[in-house]
């Protein structure tokens, strides 16, 4: 069950054996909710232990808040007793009104809103596609390019070369990115099988999101709000909020030595930004 099949319902409508893998399975959902929308979507509340802390694991899941829009939160609870799931209103950072609810209806409500939210995603995309394609594209920066054989440097260096032409958050976010990109390079066995997927991220996935940004006219990309009521700057934010995710995941795998972890991380990024159908892309073509 992933998220990108909208299978929150499916949970609700399965018969597990028993409570305890209808528990893990709403768990997975809500791991897999963590690593699939970004921070200001959805928010995991996590109970590391002393082991968790001293071996870096984030710690068992006790509960999450999804932000479905205009104030409009879904939260559950995981305690001994099974969960807690409510629907709630939150004005000006209050929350003024909440509503207990069955986990069935909970998790349909949840599919509702991934699935408004992958229709959306797929308008926006196709509204830019159309409304850059007559933008051009300019030629791009060799400043802004990551070579796998001088990664390291190539990553220390990227920051300084957006700083000045986007705002600092962004620039906040892209040394997060580098500097998790290079401790997990670091941490990576000799000859690793799986060292192409840090490298594809590094040398691909995150120069390529930030030219395609910066070959975009500035006012414009930072006005133009066509994009499903986003601008060309909120996109980039989102797509990098979702690369920091997943690097983070990488890093997590790679500590943990996890096979099965770096794999579908490594599809889902390989799916959301190694094609031509990014939010931000820039078709080639021809005069």
């Amino acid at each position: 069950m992933t998220v990108d099949d909208n299978g929150a319902a499916q949970a609700a409508t399965a018969a597990p054996d028993d409570e305890a893998d209808l528990a893990a399975t709403v768990l997975r959902l809500v791991e897999e909710l963590e690593t699939r929308l970004p921070p200001a979507v959805v928010q995991v509340g996590r109970d590391p232990g002393v082991g968790d802390r001293l071996a870096g694991r984030p710690g068992p899941v006790t509960g999450v808040v999804v932000d479905t829009g205009e104030g409009r939160l879904l939260v559950l609870d995981a305690g001994p007793r099974g969960f807690a799931c409510t629907s709630a209103t939150r004005v000006g950072g209050v929350v003024v009104a909440r509503r207990r609810m069955r986990l069935s209806a909970w998790l349909a409500r949840l599919d509702a809103f991934l699935a408004a939210r992958e229709e959306e995603t797929a308008i926006a995309e196709a509204a830019a596609q159309r409304v850059l394609v007559t933008l051009g594209s300019a030629e791009p920066s060799d400043a802004l390019t990551v070579h796998a054989d001088s990664l390291d440097e190539d990553l220390a260096d990227l920051p300084a070369h957006v700083e000045g032409r986007v705002p600092a958050d962004v620039v906040d976010a892209v040394r997060r990115i580098c500097a998790e990109l290079r401790e997990t390079h670091d941490r990576l066995p000799a000859g690793a099988s799986h060292g192409h997927l840090v490298h594809r991220v590094a040398t691909d996935y995150l120069p390529t999101t930030l030219r395609i940004y910066l070959e975009l006219p500035q006012e414009w990309a930072q006005q133009y709000s066509g994009f499903g009521g986003r601008t060309a700057l909120d996109i980039l934010r989102e797509q990098l909020d979702i690369l920091e995710i997943g690097v983070r995941e990488l890093h997590r795998a790679v500590l943990e030595d996890d096979g099965e972890r770096l794999l579908a991380n490594g599809a889902f990024l390989a799916d959301r930004f190694g094609n031509a159908d990014s939010d931000l892309h820039l078709p080639d073509h021809t005069d």
